[in-house]
């Protein structure tokens, strides 16, 4: 069974998002408030809106981003499947030891 790691309690304020990025395991985002928009990338046009209490699981290896909507700061709980966060961003973007951008 593969480890489980809850990295953060994220806050988000309006208008930031997340670039485009994947990891090599599942990630899951859960909304605990606020309201965001989640989409994989390419795939625009199915844009998923996620509000409190909402969860979503994005598979390994596949690219996306989220976004806030509305004026409210967006608070989520991001678990990711494996001891360790990994993170390739599609602009090609560093990341720190953590495995956030830097």
């Amino acid at each position: 069974m593969a480890d489980v790691k809850v990295i953060r309690l994220a806050e988000t304020e309006v208008v930031k998002f997340a670039p485009v990025h994947s990891h090599p395991y599942m990630e899951i985002l859960h909304i605990l408030d606020g309201t965001a928009e989640a989409w994989i990338d390419g795939q625009d046009d199915s844009k998923v809106t996620l509000e409190k209490g909402d969860t979503i699981a994005l598979p390994p290896n596949v690219p996306h981003s989220f976004r806030v909507v509305g004026d409210q700061v967006l608070r989520l709980l991001g678990t990711h499947v494996s001891p360790k966060r990994i993170a390739t961003y599609k602009d090609g973007r560093v990341t720190d030891a953590r495995g956030y951008q830097v």
